[in-house]
């Protein structure tokens, strides 16, 4: 796997540092980043460096009860509502004002 820099990020907490890795190429980051969910369970988890607004956006999406999944790809924030199987994408801030007034 070729990647630009890696380095530990440091805590005053008990727990394991993190790794932050800036990849070399944003196709690798890609991969990468596909295969989070097999890390599932396992106590260890890729996260993605988002912006503040981001985060608090996809934060606010996965509170949500009619949401059934929410997360990133690429700083683009995507969900599925229950029972449904459509992949649904958040193109700007309108598109999740309205989700939270339930529209």
């Amino acid at each position: 796997m070729s990647q630009a820099a890696s380095a530990r990020y440091p805590t005053t907490r008990e727990k394991h540092r993190p790794i932050i890795v800036k990849f070399a190429t944003h196709k690798m980051k890609s991969t990468v980043m596909k295969k989070k969910r097999d890390l599932k369970d396992t106590g260890y988890g890729l996260v993605e460096d988002l912006t503040t607004d981001i985060y608090k956006r996809l934060c606010d999406i996965k509170k949500l009860d009619s949401i059934e999944r929410c997360w990133s790809i690429d700083g683009k924030i995507k969900y599925i509502n229950k029972g449904e199987r459509a992949i649904n994408i958040i193109k700007d801030g309108r598109d999740v004002e309205k989700l939270m007034a339930g529209e």
